[in-house]
């Protein structure tokens, strides 16, 4: 099994290359940007990152040939400040276009900003291009075939109920967690439930709406209550969620959309949405109205303009090493293409309302077939919770400034700026203790 894993939600680290690279002649440095499997994945470790800098998923096939990927968004906060997922969507095709005998492979196309999936047989050859939109909120999934096919499209939520985090699960609060860990905390801890609206015809809709905020006390327990009067709670009333709908597909469930008969070309859009609304209703009146300025434009006409951004951002960095002794052209093939995919995931999602973060991204994934002490934790989960340490977060930054990629830099500079104020309070009122609110090392 290829070494797919690096972007489990616990074990995300950064591959930098060193800054001492110099230009060379020799092979193009996009071709370092194709990644190509031949086999499919057995879980969501085994998934591809993809995305436009504001809306990320992890793609990936499962053997019974299914697609499925998870749908994130660099602003979707929970109430608790926890950094969701929006979803996670299946498509399955009917006849099944993994079947015996048939050729698979899944290619990561970083200069045109897709991923491609070809399943090739005999009787029936299927392609799948998956795209992020470059310029728009949506997720584009055009499934070509030579014979007819149906598709289904589910929505596999697992956000149905209110529950309790416990145990080592609630480190992905860690935000809301004193010194003495989760066995300290005094209030439990409790993730709300999703929304899936009901009677939509011909599409599924969702989202997460946030009716409490543990805002205003976290600023409290920081002693700037009198910040927390002056400005506007970010995370109470944001809403984040996202409209599934297809040429050709009809509602089966409120779930589920299916094919209304086969054919050689299915399109699907998911189109998300993050804003704070007085109402869910405010909400989705926002997300009805930029589905239909979106898919009203052309689609080639959006797909160009999708490569070009992604040619353009591939173009614009020349940093490449070269070496004349054989024996070390595997090792730099290596350095290269660790440069070329650090990048692609840096823009893929970069460039949102808010900086990378550390643990994780967007690119977080389940670990519900994990074996060891992290195993049944859902998407959501990170490591060290909703806060950006700044010894972590700045990682992803350096490279930036080798690369020339100052326009990935905005989210973080900006966050600075937005908070500067409260920090400025946080400072006078500061009684100069350590700030880090880990044990130390006796």
């Amino acid at each position: 099994m290829k070494n797919r894993y690096c972007y489990v939600a616990h074990s995300v680290m950064w591959l930098f290359v060193a800054t001492a690279l110099c230009a060379a002649e020799g092979q193009d440095a996009m071709s370092y940007g194709k990644l190509v499997w031949t086999s499919p994945s057995q879980d969501s470790r085994g998934s591809m990152p993809i995305g436009n800098g504001e809306v990320g998923a992890n793609v990936w096939v499962e053997p019974n040939g299914d697609l499925l990927f998870y749908l994130s968004k660099t602003d979707a906060w929970s109430e608790n400040c926890r950094l969701f997922k929006l979803g996670k969507v299946r498509v399955a095709i009917t006849p099944n276009p993994l079947r015996d005998g048939c050729t698979f492979s899944q290619t990561l196309d970083c200069e045109r900003g897709e991923i491609l999936i070809r399943f090739k047989a005999a009787e029936q050859n299927v392609k799948i291009r998956f795209a992020v939109d470059a310029h728009h909120p949506v997720v584009t999934v055009d499934i070509d075939s030579d014979q007819p096919v149906e598709a289904r499209v589910f929505l596999e939520h697992w956000r149905t109920k209110r529950r309790r985090l416990k145990g080592p699960e609630a480190h992905s609060a860690y935000g809301l967690l004193p010194a003495g860990g989760e066995s300290a905390v005094v209030e439990p801890i409790f993730v709300e439930p999703d929304t899936i609206m009901t009677g939509q015809r011909n599409r599924v809709v969702w989202y997460h709406r946030n009716e409490r905020s543990i805002w205003k006390a976290n600023l409290q327990l920081q002693a700037l209550g009198d910040v927390a009067e002056n400005q506007v709670d970010p995370l109470l009333h944001r809403t984040f969620g996202a409209l599934i709908q297809g040429e050709g597909l009809i509602s089966q469930s409120d779930t589920t959309l299916k094919s209304a008969e086969p054919a050689n070309r299915i399109q699907v859009a998911v189109y998300a949405r993050t804003a704070q609304t007085e109402t869910a209703e405010a909400w989705l009146t926002q997300l009805e109205t930029n589905a239909q300025r979106i898919g009203a434009l052309p689609r080639d006409q959006r797909l160009t303009a999708h490569r070009a951004w992604w040619k353009a951002f591939g173009a614009r960095s020349h940093i490449r090493i070269s070496t004349e002794h054989d024996k070390d052209r595997k090792v730099v093939e290596n350095i290269n293409r660790g440069y070329i995919l650090q990048r692609w995931t840096n823009a893929c999602g970069g460039r949102g309302k808010f900086p990378i973060k550390f643990n994780g991204s967007i690119f977080t994934v389940d670990t519900m077939n994990h074996t060891d002490r992290f195993k049944g934790h859902d998407a959501d989960y990170r490591q060290w919770g909703g806060p950006y340490w700044w010894q972590n977060t700045r990682l992803p930054y350096w490279s930036m400034l080798e690369s020339g990629d100052f326009d990935l830099m905005e989210p973080l500079f900006k966050m600075f700026r937005d908070n500067l104020e409260s920090r400025k309070v946080a400072t006078r009122h500061s009684p100069g203790k350590p700030c880090c609110p880990w044990p130390r090392p006796s």
